[in-house]
This record gives C-alpha cells, structure tokens and sequence, in this order.
C-alpha cells in the first residue's frame, strides 16, 4: 500500500514529495510499488536520495547519480542560504537599519540625479529575491518588506530616469496623482527634492555671478530670495536635511559676500557704478521686511551665541548684520533700533 501521510512539500523540487525516515524505508517503498505505478503512470521511482532540505529521504524516477549529485549540491547552497536567513532573523533589527541606511543613501543620490546607489542595491536584493520566495512565510514576510522597499525605489529610479528626459514643469504635471500610491508618493518626493536641488544650484549660480561683478545689492537680494524659498519647502524629513545644509552654506556665502564688500570699501567706485547707486529706487516692502528679518536674525544669532562664549561666532554674525544694514537706502526707526542694537553688541563684545 503507498503511503499518504508522508507527503511534505521540498523547497528544493518546489513540489510535494514523500519523504521517509531512512534510506531502507524509501528503497522498501521501491521495492514494493515501483511495477504497479510503472503500469500505472508509465514511470516509477528507480532510487532513493538524502535531502538536506527535508532532512530524510526521496525516491525519484532519475536513474542518474551524477544528476542527483548536482541537484544536492544545489540544495547544500540553498541550506546555507536558509542558514544565513535564520540568522538574519536573530538579528533582524539590524539588517533592517542596514537596509533602511542603504536606502536613504539610494535616496539622496536620487535628489542629485544619481542613481547608481540603488542600481546596485537591487541587483545585491535580486539575488535574494527567490531564495525569499522558498523560506516560510511567517520569516518571508519580515525580509519582503524589505524588499519591497527596494523594489519601490528602483521602479521609482527608472521613472525618474525618463522624467530628467522632460522640462521642469512637465516633470511636475507627472507626479500630479489622484489617491496615489506608495510608488507615486516616493516618486513625487523625490521629483520635488530634485527640482528643488536644480533651483538651488541655479540660484547659487546667479549669486556668484552677481558678486564676481560686485552687485552687492543685487547679490544680497538674490541671497534673501533663495533662502526664503528654502524656507517655505514642504519637504520630507531627509530633504529638510539637505535643506539644512544649503541654508548653511548661504550663511557662509554671506559672510564672504560682506567680507568682501568690507575689504573693497575703500576703493572708489566707477562712474557707471556710481550712476547705479544714485538710480535706485526705495525698497521694495517685501524686501524691506525681509532684510529687517534678516539683520534680526543675525542679532538674536549674536545673542546666543554669546551665552554661549562663542566670541567668534558673535563677531562673524555682527559682521554680516552691518553688512545687510548697508541695504537700506533710508533710515527709520527699525533701522536705528537695530543698528543701536548692533552697536550695543559690539561694546559688549569688546569689553
């Protein structure tokens, strides 16, 4: 009689198989009902093989050792595999940062246009991809979200891949999404991000190029522009980062910037210049309120930065307010509290 309760499902075949305890148990079933299933099915099982997956014995209707040596190697490579994910699965938690420090990294190289980050991720997860598919499913579902992680952003780096194709408003009409999915959502992040680093770099490009033809005004103008943009970006928390970062190197590109109209003071300016100074119009408000700002900002940096000794940071920040104080054509009582303020700072700085 064949028996019916021994059938288990082998991760290697990828199909249910018999499994038996011993060798002298398969070859016995051989033996016994070999000719009846031949008559049967027209084949029949020929020999008995160890499975180092199932941990007992198969019979199989391949006559060849040679091919049966192959597919158990197969299945030493694959048990090795499972052993690697069962250990992973000890130390989940730090495979998953792991994963998730892989995939911030894809994502910030995706804001510059890189995509060679996650391209490499993938094919590292890919290789995975169906040994995963083999293991049970209460261990498979942890690792596929991992997976799917990296497969969302890969398909999202192909798109993007075809957006950068497209000029920028055309690039913002795609991600225009009704109820969009967790794909559509990463991709419209990411898009923004990118469009948001171009204009970034743009702006900055347009500042130098005013300093290098000593604009101040218009420089400074510009500067205030870009950071403001800056400020009012919805961004994810990664992007608010990089945001960071650019509104530190504003910082630093407008202390050069008043470092070098300090050092240029003395020097008299062109005619044409001179012409150029003596045609501009009054500020605009929302200039105005926002140099004023500015130059309060820098007052309240001095303050803390005095609290906290930081004398050097205290002289750096009153040397940038006295600069944009430069901005105002006329003077007012805003104007006079805060250069009262920045002298006040100064003797106390030096005392």
């Amino acid at each position: 009689m064949r028996p019916t309760k021994n059938r288990v499902y082998c991760y290697g075949c990828q199909r249910s198989k018999m499994l038996f305890e011993s060798k002298a148990k398969a070859d016995n079933f051989i033996a016994y009902n070999s000719e009846g299933m031949l008559e049967e099915n027209g084949k029949a099982p020929v020999r008995s093989y160890y499975c180092e997956l199932c941990g007992g014995y198969h019979v199989t209707s391949n006559p060849s050792v040679e091919a049966g040596e192959k597919l158990n190697q197969r299945d030493q490579i694959m048990l090795a595999r499972f052993d690697n994910y069962k250990k992973g699965k000890e130390d989940y938690m730090e495979i998953h940062l792991e994963v998730i420090a892989k995939t911030d990294l894809a994502k910030r190289q995706m804001f510059f246009g890189n995509f060679q980050s996650i391209d490499q991720l993938y094919e590292e997860f890919e290789i995975d991809h169906d040994i995963l598919m083999r293991i049970p499913l209460k261990t498979r579902a942890k690792y596929m979200q991992l997976h799917q992680r990296v497969d969302i952003l890969h398909d999202v780096a192909s798109q993007m891949k075809e957006l950068l194709e497209l000029s920028k408003d055309e690039m913002l009409e795609r991600i225009v999404f009704e109820n969009p999915s967790k794909r559509e959502n990463t991709l419209a992040s990411i898009v923004k991000g990118y469009l948001l680093i171009q204009d970034y770099n743009e702006g900055i490009g347009n500042i130098e190029q005013l300093v290098e033809e000593e604009k101040w005004t218009d420089a400074r103008s510009e500067l205030i522009s870009l950071r403001t943009y800056l400020s009012e970006q919805k961004a994810t928390s990664m992007l608010k980062d990089i945001v960071g970062r650019f509104q530190g190197e504003l910082n630093k590109m407008e202390k050069a910037i008043a470092d070098k109209k300090k050092d240029l003071k003395g020097i008299t300016p062109d005619s044409e210049a001179v012409a150029e100074e003596d045609m501009k119009t009054p500020q605009r408000e929302a200039d105005y309120k926002a140099s004023i700002l500015s130059v309060i900002e820098r007052i309240e940096k001095v303050k803390q930065a005095f609290e906290q000794n930081d004398l050097d940071t205290c002289e750096n920040e009153l040397e940038i307010a006295e600069f944009l104080m430069d901005d105002f054509s006329f003077e007012d009582d805003n104007t006079k509290l805060l250069r009262s303020q920045i002298e006040m700072w100064k003797k106390k700085i030096a005392e």
